[in-house]
């Protein structure tokens, strides 16, 4: 079958077959879930006494994390942003610059993964007993509390390649959004692609400048980091919430972009309303940013979620019903059933953990969770950490996954009807997550993992703990089903071109907006 042309109110453009940039996103899915899988692997390791004995306070758990957050989320979202983007003008993103992409990501990815299990090997080997005191906990920072900085230059030259990697990205974007009257077809989700790379290519020049010792050194000396908090805070910013903020604002550049596809409303094109929403929506995140801890009061922060809140309850209200008419309908369909149980699984789960991390930045809870003065390791600290988990595991990890899928369906016209393996790894990951979840919070309650002493509790929590490891297991079996499904659907032999959807052209309904 011949791939339809795309249409667009610039006449028409080059046939879209999704063959041509599909594959670079393929490079960048299968990357990004062999990350998955060793994060997953490394955090059971890590639920075992001897070994987290060995590993707590070294860079075991940031490389635990780091892979996990950027080898997985990153690039997975990098690859689909070039897709989306392609689809969105009906041209491909320069090949070139996105496999020089792809290569300077992982070489990155690889440097500093490899700079951290060096410090962590170092430090390990040191002992606990000989560390005595820890002079300052920095293990999110990617540095050695215990003065281990022989590997430093790994984590700079990873950060670099990271940076590059996404200022390469941007530059692919802008040539492809902006080109030939591109602007006008790439419309209002273009704006929200461009801002997601840029939310990223911030944090790796964060994650970068932290590595720098006169840099951080000016950092932690700001009068409003000189509290624990605010340093807290601040690689707080960096590590997680500047990454996050690039997966969300992805997010709703690509649901926007899917609105004319399944509801046939026309939101591509570039209005002054939706412009003007959009720098609402950057500012609303820019001021979730200003962390109430270094405030000493959550003014900015409150006024930044109750905008953001504001913009999200407006935009549902005006979509509502076209949604309900005629997005559901087309998202009930055979084809898109599994698409459809991801998402619905990953904004449940994402919702439930942005609803407990509002409450957590408000006394008297946050007072609880993060008491002035604990020591360091209580079962505050731990919960936390299980909130954290939430997040990735039940929100972000399902919302991803739905996406790859949604991606192979749209550039392939890949039926996914009666994909009983996706849904099997879905309720298996569900299952194991949540069931994983609770064990850890109850684990946390009866005393596990005290980091003072080292001690791993007993009695209720080492029962906890056993059920905990379990349920990994079937999260991680559930992930690796998933991968093995997405492998299967995206081999190149059986590669097509992208398809009408019941009887309608789905390639000129993402570009025009009909």
């Amino acid at each position: 079958m011949e791939s339809p042309t795309t249409a667009t109110r610039d006449g028409p453009v080059a046939p879209l077959t999704g063959n041509d940039v599909f594959p670079v996103f393929r490079n960048f899915a299968v990357s990004s879930f062999v990350y998955l899988g060793l994060a997953a692997l490394l955090g059971l390791v890590l639920l075992f006494d001897s070994f987290q004995a060995y590993a707590e306070r070294t860079q075991w758990v940031t490389v635990h994390w780091n892979i996990g957050f950027q080898g997985w989320l990153g690039q997975l979202t990098a690859g689909a942003v070039l897709v989306l983007a392609s689809a969105l003008v009906g041209r491909s993103v320069s090949l070139g610059l996105a496999r020089l992409q792809f290569w300077l990501l992982n070489t990155g990815l690889i440097a500093f993964v490899l700079g951290l299990v060096l410090t962590a090997v170092e430090e390990g080997g040191l002992g606990h007993a000989a560390m005595g005191p820890a002079p300052g906990r920095q293990v999110l920072t990617g540095l050695s509390e215990w003065g281990v900085t022989g590997y430093v230059w790994l984590l700079q030259v990873g950060y670099v390649a990271i940076a590059a990697s996404f200022v390469v990205m941007f530059v692919n974007l802008r040539r492809t959004l902006h080109s030939d009257g591109a602007r006008v077809r790439a419309g209002l989700p273009g704006l929200y692609y461009e801002a997601a790379v840029l939310f990223f290519l911030a944090a790796a020049a964060g994650w970068l400048a932290w590595t720098i010792t006169p840099v951080r050194e000016w950092l932690v000396s700001l009068p409003f980091l000189a509290s624990g908090s605010g340093y807290q805070a601040v690689h707080h910013v960096f590590f997680i919430h500047l990454p996050v903020w690039g997966m969300g604002v992805f997010a709703i550049g690509a649901a926007i972009h899917s609105v004319p596809a399944l509801t046939g409303r026309d939101t591509v094109r570039l209005t002054p309303r939706g412009e003007f929403l959009f720098w609402l929506t950057i500012l609303g995140i820019v001021g979730t940013l200003w962390h109430p801890k270094v405030t000493q009061g959550p003014p900015v922060y409150i006024g930044a979620v109750v905008l953001l809140l504001a913009i999200a309850l407006g935009k549902t209200v005006e979509f509502a019903g076209a949604w309900f008419r005629a997005a559901l309908r087309r998202l009930t369909s055979p084809d898109y059933s599994l698409v459809r149980n991801y998402f619905i699984a990953g904004i449940v789960g994402f919702g439930i953990t942005a609803l407990i991390g509002t409450a957590m930045t408000f006394d008297p809870l946050n007072a609880r969770i993060f008491p002035e003065g604990a020591p360091e390791g209580e079962t505050g600290s731990l919960l936390a950490a299980v909130h954290g988990m939430q997040g990735m595991l039940t929100g972000l990890t399902p919302l991803l996954m739905g996406t790859g899928y949604l991606v192979v369906r749209w550039a392939r016209g890949t039926s996914l009807t009666s994909a009983r393996l996706g849904n099997w790894a879905l309720g298996g990951l569900l299952v194991g997550s949540y069931g994983f979840l609770t064990a850890m919070y109850l684990a946390g309650q009866a005393g596990w993992m005290t980091m003072e002493d080292m001690d791993m509790g007993g009695g209720a929590a080492t029962i906890w703990i056993s059920i905990a490891r379990v349920l990994a297991v079937l999260a991680i079996v559930s992930i690796f089903g998933y991968f093995y499904h997405f492998w299967q659907i995206t081999r190149p032999a059986r590669a097509r071109p992208m398809e009408p959807t019941g009887g309608e052209d789905l390639s000129a309904h993402l570009v025009e907006g009909r």
